[in-house]
C-alpha cells in the first residue's frame, strides 16, 4: 500500500528539485546524479531519446495500462513528455 507524499520530485540538468504542491515560488535544489548500475543508467530525457520514445512508447498494450499513455505514440506525444520533463511539473522523469 503506498501514500502520496505533499510534494513533487523533479529532475533537470542532474539536479533534483522538491517543490511544494501548493506553492509554486518555493523549490529546494538538491544534488541528483546520473543513476548507474552494471546493466543499467538512469538519467533525464533529451532530445536524442525521441526516436526511441516514439518506438517503445507506441504499444496499444501498455496504453491500455496507464491513465495518461496516449495511444498511437507519436513524435508529437514525445515531444510533449519532453517539454513536460523539462517544466518541472513533471515529477522525476528518467530516460
Amino acid at each position: 500500500m503506498g501514500f502520496h507524499l505533499p510534494f513533487f520530485l523533479c529532475l533537470e540538468d542532474f539536479q533534483m528539485v522538491a517543490e511544494a504542491e501548493d506553492s509554486e515560488d518555493e523549490s529546494y535544489a538538491i544534488d541528483c546524479p546520473v543513476l548507474v548500475t552494471e546493466r543499467l543508467v538512469m538519467r533525464a530525457p533529451h532530445e536524442g531519446d525521441v526516436a526511441q520514445l516514439v518506438e517503445l512508447a507506441d504499444n496499444r498494450h501498455v496504453a491500455e495500462m496507464l491513465a495518461r499513455m496516449p495511444h498511437p505514440y507519436g513524435e508529437a506525444e514525445a515531444r510533449s513528455f519532453l517539454a513536460m520533463t523539462k517544466s518541472r511539473r513533471a515529477g522525476i522523469a528518467y530516460a
